[in-house]
């Protein structure tokens, strides 16, 4: 099992134990205060038979206890949702004690390969892929392909240092990024991830974020035209330096899709990363684009389930045919 499974399986107890206790402060609230109002009724019923209180009395006091109660139970609540937002602090405080990731700011020297694995061990979703080796080649264009949740994304998780390989040797360039990611990759390197981001600021520095190149208004509207945003802009009543925090939640996916790649561009990388960028666009924009964007990045590596993308690729690399290979490897060697 994986870390990710293990931290799951983890929360889910938690959260399973803490439902439990809230369960029992609700049965406890419901027993008192059942218990109260059967007490009262019991001896509100004594004193009517004996003729101590009229049925005037009994339904305006009976009134009277059950509004007395409202309070008892809505505090009684309080202390119920209290008890989750205690669990969300112990949260938040668990994560501000967790170790960051150290990072190497070791110098990267140019090579032909951008990332080579080597007799590499490594979990893709719930298989573990053994003795791979795999070089991503600088001026080829990579496909991947495979079944959703197959483990496309954890793959690229390994090739930005989100998750470390189990085994083995993992290069970027000259620098072994097996354990310890670099800084200095940041720098060459761009991701468009599967779930586009779109920032509160202005659309300009939504555009040119982590870029340290400068761009002209004339070059931004370009790209924002060559993708099909200048309609964005128009119908908003924007310009490059407003403010889009009122709007930009409304924006659909595949606009913040198509910014997220704009951004991902104008950073001039020497690898662009993407992972289903053109889930939200239709083929005939996803066709256009992908060419655009092969022109302007000279080595890239795309996680797409379209049937079109392939044509656009130097090599493709499936997943499926990786995971059957290496469960006939262990199979020979069991």
């Amino acid at each position: 099992m994986n870390l990710y499974e293990k931290r799951l399986e983890h929360y889910k107890d938690e959260i399973l134990s803490s439902h439990k206790k809230l369960a029992g402060l609700m049965v406890i609230q419901v027993l008192f205060v059942g218990f109260f109002l059967l007490s009262f009724m019991l001896l509100t019923v004594y004193l009517f038979s004996q003729k101590q209180v009229t049925s005037g009395d009994f339904v305006l006091i009976s009134t009277y206890i059950i509004a007395l109660t409202m309070p008892l139970l809505m505090v009684s609540q309080s202390i119920i949702h209290l008890k989750g937002d205690f669990i969300a602090i112990e949260k938040f405080e668990q994560y501000f004690h967790l170790m960051t990731d150290q990072l190497s700011s070791e110098v990267i020297i140019d090579q032909p390969i951008f990332y080579a694995f080597k007799q590499a061990e490594f979990y893709l979703g719930k298989n573990l892929i053994t003795d791979f080796d795999f070089v991503i080649e600088q001026g080829k264009n990579y496909i991947a392909i495979g079944q959703t949740g197959i483990g496309k994304t954890s793959f690229i998780n390994y090739l930005i240092g989100l998750e470390k390989i189990k085994a083995g040797q993992l290069f970027y360039k000259n620098v072994e990024i097996s354990q310890q990611f670099s800084e200095n990759i940041f720098k060459e390197i761009a991701v468009v991830s599967q779930m586009p981001v779109v920032y509160s600021g202005t659309f300009r520095e939504n555009l040119v974020h982590n870029s340290h190149y400068t761009y002209t208004d004339d070059e931004l509207y370009d790209y924002l035209e060559r993708f099909s945003l200048l309609n964005l802009i128009n119908k908003n009543n924007l310009t490059l330096d407003d403010n889009i925090k009122h709007v930009y939640k409304s924006f659909s996916g595949g606009e913040k899709q198509r910014i997220s790649i704009i951004r991902a561009l104008l950073k001039k990388p020497q690898l662009l990363i993407m992972d289903e960028p053109t889930a939200a666009l239709d083929e005939q924009t996803s066709m256009t684009l992908m060419k655009f964007i092969q022109s302007q990045v000279k080595t890239t590596f795309i996680i797409s389930h379209a049937n079109f993308a392939q044509q656009y690729a130097d090599e493709v690399i499936n997943f499926d045919t990786l995971i059957q290979k290496s469960a006939i490897q262990k199979t020979e060697v069991f």
